[in-house]
């Protein structure tokens, strides 16, 4: 049986080849000028897909920021699987200078509902926060930390070990109460 698999293998290519040079020169160029018009077309076709969904990128972004802030989670939702659709068709671009470039994972719309900064009250003191789309949240002016999400918690760690856990709000409040690591409550409050 790998006797047969491999004849055919080496066989089959041998043929076409053979075929080729049995070709009449006037055939192989109508042939070739086919195959180089069907390449063309291909790669128009490529760029010309690459910029519609460049646009359409671009476009439902910020819809999906509108309706996170409205409240309405389920569009955001439902923009976010389609931006994420159109995202993993992203491979390479298309063409030189075509803005085929994969979106930040900040497509999250809670992450949207997040970002900027935020007036964080506890006993006796306030201080500020700014949440960016990396993940990334500072403690104005010096303190760095990572944030991510667990089911409807917002999980801050500091560089310093301290963890801030916060009950997301529901859409359309920026006020959220959150617990340390060291026993302190928090108010949170978009500015």
């Amino acid at each position: 049986m790998k006797s047969l698999l491999l004849a055919v293998l080496v066989l089959v290519p041998i043929y076409s080849f053979a075929q080729d040079a049995k070709m009449p020169a006037e055939a192989k160029r109508v042939i070739d000028k086919y195959d180089a018009s069907v390449e063309a077309a291909k790669k128009v076709f490529e760029t010309a897909v690459a910029k519609a969904r460049d646009q359409a990128l671009k476009d439902l972004k910020p819809i999906q920021v509108s309706e996170t802030k409205k409240g309405n989670l389920d569009g955001a939702m439902l923009v976010k699987s389609k931006v994420d659709e159109l995202t993993a068709e992203i491979q390479k671009p298309a063409a030189e200078g075509d803005l085929a470039k994969p979106i930040p994972p900040s497509t999250d719309p809670r992450v949207a509902m997040l970002i900027g900064k935020w007036k964080v009250y506890t006993t006796g003191y306030s201080v500020v926060y700014e949440f960016k789309d990396e993940g990334e949240v500072t403690r104005i002016p010096n303190n760095i930390g990572k944030y991510s999400f667990e089911k409807d918690k917002l999980v801050i760690t500091w560089n310093n070990g301290e963890v801030v856990t916060a009950k997301l709000p529901k859409p359309g409040v920026t006020i959220m109460d959150a617990q340390s690591s060291r026993g302190l409550s928090y108010k949170f409050e978009k500015e």
